[in-house]
């Protein structure tokens, strides 16, 4: 199984740690796409800081941002799961999970990021600011930026796999998972049935995604199949609904009721 994560827009920042080193990421042949991603961008924020704010979406009171964007070679990092914040994560609670959990995560996970691909829980990454719908100047665009080189590493990583992509849009618009998978890749929707009428969730959206992917690390079984790990999530004590893709080539969808705590 292969779970992707959309990132955190808010990020912890580390006082000690070493230096990024891109080599060491998730698949190291997408260094070459990081690299000048990662050079563009703190050259923008060192020497264009009102465009940086403007292109980052970042409002006056944010402005710290682009200056530590400016600084990243000489941050500190850490692993991935602590600089990422937020509902999800929070969810997640991956650190508190036991250390098998935390293996299978470092296996069966990775987060979505607008800067570096996709990296895995422990990959040592500093804190930044970058989105899936940011602009940087030099880099024509960030979606045909990662399209080929991440949809191949992605390919590479899933094989014989179930995938349960639960990425945001913007993060899954930067490399959707390659239609070669579609028979054996499951695109997770939050959704509230309470009403009588499924409806798209946004409120207790990443929470519940949180919620689903730790319990889903707490189990020692391997779904093979959309089937499979549906019945998984069932067995977790989520009520899912599993649907059959619409036409050739397509993902499955799972409906996933939205889950409060």
């Amino acid at each position: 199984m292969l779970i992707l994560l959309p990132p955190s827009e808010t990020k912890s920042s580390p006082d000690v740690g070493p230096r990024l080193d891109l080599t060491t990421l998730f698949a190291p042949e997408l260094t070459k796409v990081r690299r000048p991603l990662l050079d563009a961008l703190i050259r923008m924020c060192a020497s264009e800081p009102r465009m940086a704010q403007r292109n980052l979406a970042l409002s006056e009171r944010q402005l710290g941002e682009v200056n530590r964007n400016a600084a990243l070679k000489k941050a500190p990092c850490a692993p991935a799961v602590e600089i990422y914040t937020g509902v999800l994560f929070d969810a997640l609670r991956l650190t508190e999970l036991p250390r098998a959990a935390r293996q299978r995560a470092n296996e069966r996970v990775l987060i979505a990021s607008a800067l570096f691909g996709a990296v895995r829980p422990e990959d040592s990454i500093p804190a930044y600011r970058l989105s899936g719908s940011s602009r940087v100047t030099g880099i024509e665009s960030l979606g045909r930026l990662w399209k080929l080189p991440l949809g191949l590493a992605l390919e590479a990583q899933a094989e014989g796999r179930v995938v349960l992509d639960l990425r945001s849009g913007d993060y899954a618009s930067l490399a959707p998972v390659p239609s070669t998978l579609a028979d054996r890749t499951v695109i997770g929707k939050v959704v509230d049935s309470s009403t009588g009428r499924k409806v798209a969730v946004s409120h207790f959206n990443k929470a519940t995604k949180g919620f689903l992917t730790r319990e889903l690390l707490r189990s020692t079984k391997t779904p093979r199949t959309p089937d499979s790990l549906a019945a998984m999530c069932e067995a977790a004590g989520f009520e899912v609904t599993l649907l059959k893709p619409s036409k050739v080539d397509a993902p499955w969808t799972l409906e996933i009721e939205q889950q409060h705590a």
